[in-house]
């Protein structure tokens, strides 16, 4: 990325701050909308009539008076307060290139700051609010600002050099979820710029509190998956932004993953699910009347569910994981384990024109970055009419697995995609079957 001097960013700045509020009122009578009042508390208001539940936020923030009242409000904060601008240049000065992602963006002034700062690069912008973007999307026209902006959260085919999420982890159900989607998007040794106020009180009855479950959750994620940060240009209090260097993956499996499973107090509560995938496997062997299966497991820590699959008379298993260290608990146990290349994922063992009948993802897709590369391996390491079964906790599981398994020509059986509850967490369980061209047509 070019370097661009601090005048040409300051000027970038300066454009975008500037004139928010008359850009606001030019908007609105174009639009024919009126805004009256304080947009902060007609949002406060507007949260405390509705009173949303967690599955319900995210609509909540999709409603139009709703978005339009938070328009009125970054409008006046951006443009009166200072400290936002400052922010916002201290971002611009960290930024890494040439893909940006703004998640949560607002009315897109920073968005807009940095297109103008570095034309050249690729902006994409999310936001839920319809009259945020609208307003980014004119604001930005008006501006000569060129930013992608989208509605859904962008699932990118190329990583992200650098995502932004300013005043977003707050509003969200669940924040440790931004830092699951920085990791799984972001390219190595790109940088997560990002701020949080977890304060509610009675202007912002919609934000999550510190010192709460929710609050830390998000800063062991933030730790676990950017690590700790004692640099004094980075250094976070509460409200100011920091910058992250995404850590890299190898260093994540292995180190991270040694550490986790050297603890030797360490719980395993996903007994449930494990019972779960015993039944898919035993449904399995009945539906093909097989009397012994063989059953690879990835990503299989210390051997809790080798553990469980070695009750099951005619099962056949072996573990793979990144962590040496799990390879040898499974191994002392007397459970079959192989340590495999967390980049490429290697799967040994499988003779040409053979395969497993069952391959099991269990709790890792969270933890992986290429999703469709696993499920194309996973796939290619099943005979015909193997099935591949994945569950993952259902904050973090989505359309996105299902979809990578229809992707790549493995048949979902919607009858064994189930919940279940392990502990604090739900975890969903799907099951998809591998069958040739000539069986599936047959």
């Amino acid at each position: 990325m070019e370097a661009v001097k601090k005048n040409e960013i300051a000027r970038a700045l300066n454009r975008a701050f500037s004139g928010i509020a008359d850009d606001l009122q030019e908007w609105l009578l174009i639009i024919g909308e009126k805004i009256e009042g304080d947009g902060t508390k007609a949002m406060a208001d507007l949260w405390n009539e509705a009173k949303p539940k967690n599955e319900n936020i995210i609509d909540w923030y999709c409603r139009r008076d709703v978005s339009v009242n938070m328009v009125r409000e970054l409008a006046s904060w951006h443009e009166a307060d200072e400290n936002v601008r400052k922010q916002n240049e201290s971002i611009i000065q960290h930024l890494r290139g040439p893909r940006v992602l703004d998640f949560g963006a607002g009315i897109g002034t920073l968005a807009i700051a940095i297109s103008l700062a570095y034309p050249d690069m690729e902006i994409d912008v999310f936001e839920p609010g319809p009259a945020c973007r609208e307003f980014m999307e004119w604001r930005s026209e008006k501006l000569g600002a060129k930013i992608n902006v989208h509605v859904n959260q962008p699932r990118p085919q190329e990583f992200y050099n650098t995502i932004i999420a300013m005043d977003v982890a707050e509003h969200l159900q669940r924040p440790a979820y931004l830092i699951d989607f920085a990791w799984q998007y972001l390219d190595d040794n790109g940088i997560l710029a990002c701020n949080w106020v977890f304060h509610k009180d009675e202007l912002h009855p919609q934000h999550i509190a510190e010192c709460t479950k929710e609050a830390n959750e998000f800063h062991c994620a933030l730790r676990e998956k950017f690590g700790p940060r004692d640099d004094a240009a980075v250094v976070h209090i509460n409200g100011w932004p920091s910058i992250h260097e995404r850590i890299n993956q190898q260093d994540m499996c292995s180190d991270y993953w040694d550490e986790q499973w050297s603890d030797v107090t360490r719980r395993d509560d996903k007994w449930p699910l494990y019972q779960e995938i015993s039944k898919a496997i035993e449904k399995h062997m009945g539906d093909e009347n097989k009397t012994s299966v063989r059953v690879l497991d990835i990503g299989c820590g210390a051997g809790a569910l080798l553990d469980r699959l070695s009750a099951i008379d005619g099962v056949i298993s072996t573990g793979f994981d990144f962590s040496p260290v799990a390879v040898e608990t499974c191994k002392a146990k007397g459970r079959h384990a192989i340590i495999t290349d967390v980049k490429d994922l290697q799967i040994f063992g499988i003779d040409e024109g053979d395969g497993a009948d069952v391959v099991i993802c269990s709790d890792l897709m969270s933890y992986v970055r290429r999703k469709g590369d696993v499920i194309e391996k996973a796939k290619n390491a099943l005979a015909d009419r193997g099935i591949l079964i994945i569950c993952d906790p259902i904050s973090n599981i989505g359309d996105s697995e299902v979809s990578m398994m229809t992707t790549a020509e493995l048949i979902l059986n919607e009858n064994e995609r189930v919940e279940v509850k392990c502990g604090e967490e739900v975890f969903v369980l799907a099951v998809a079957a591998k069958h040739s061209a000539e069986i599936a047509n047959a």
